[in-house]
């Protein structure tokens, strides 16, 4: 009778000391292996995935009001068997504090993507979704209806933006990224030049789509949205429109919620095109 290994799943912290030093050694051979060292070093809930002698990879995870953040780096073959017994264990991660309502898998630098396998073990509530779109020559050509509405390509007060990202973004649910105020004070400071347009009605903006030109690598749509209240008009094709004619030739990148529908139809609409699924929410 064959014995077939099961994954060992340990608390970093419960590791003898040759099995420690056995774990920094196992991701010599990446081009993140300080970031990893890093990560091993300083997150205290971290747990190493080990298979009989062989580091498989390792999670860590971070608690945010009630949704768990879970990242996690594979750098060997997973069996399907092995997969389950990760997926056991994040579901038992979940179970043990009611308080959880939701939890958030992402892969980290050029782990194995185990979003695709992991789906066949977890019920999915959502994921988001990673598309790319090339830059095409005619975009300069595109003509745009006069609506009575004015346009601006450049923020000029970001605390206006925030509480209309605010107004637009009221129903996320707890994984979404809704601290606007952080995200938009964190785009400002980024070190790159922006792609803005604005759109306003009387003033008051009502459309907004912002994004990076990251060096001569691909121009990435950090945000788009527009008023509810003026959904279902136009706008945010106009606004994705304008945005595209102002990119550089690089690829555009952008995430997305695979929930948020109608969003999802507008990029694919004017070209953009599904890359990878880059987390997985249950």
């Amino acid at each position: 009778m064959v014995e077939i290994a099961m994954i060992k799943i340990t608390p970093l912290k419960d590791l003898a000391a040759n099995e420690a030093s056995l774990v920094t050694s196992s991701f010599s051979k990446t081009d993140y292996q300080e970031e990893i060292i890093e990560i091993i070093n300083t997150e205290e809930k971290l747990f190493i995935l080990q298979k009989q002698a062989l580091v498989m990879g390792f999670y860590y995870f971070k608690v945010k009001n009630s949704v768990i953040f879970l990242y996690y780096y594979i750098n060997a073959c997973l069996t399907e068997k092995d997969v389950c017994d990760f997926a056991e264990h994040i579901q038992y991660l979940k179970n043990t504090d009611k308080q959880i309502s939701y939890i958030v898998i992402m892969k980290k630098f050029d782990s194995m993507d185990l979003t695709s396998l992991l789906r066949d073990f977890i019920k999915i509530q959502d994921y988001t979704i990673k598309y790319c779109r090339e830059y095409r020559e005619n975009e300069s050509k595109i003509q745009f209806q006069n609506k009575g509405l004015t346009w601006e390509n450049e923020i000029t007060n970001y605390e206006e933006l925030i509480e209309f990202h605010q107004k637009c973004f009221y129903q996320d649910k707890p994984y979404m990224s809704s601290n606007w105020k952080t995200q938009i004070m964190n785009f400002k400071e980024v070190p790159h030049p922006k792609i803005t347009e604005i759109c306003r009605l009387k003033g008051e903006i009502i459309g907004s789509c912002n994004g990076l030109v990251i060096g001569d690598i691909k121009n990435y749509l950090f945000c788009m949205c527009v008023h509810p209240d003026h959904v279902g008009k136009g706008i945010g094709k106009e606004l994705i429109l304008r945005y595209l004619q102002r990119c550089n030739t690089n690829p555009i990148y952008l995430h997305v919620y695979y929930s948020a529908k109608p969003a999802v139809a507008l990029y694919e609409s004017v070209g953009f095109k599904k890359e990878s699924i880059t987390s997985l929410i249950f």
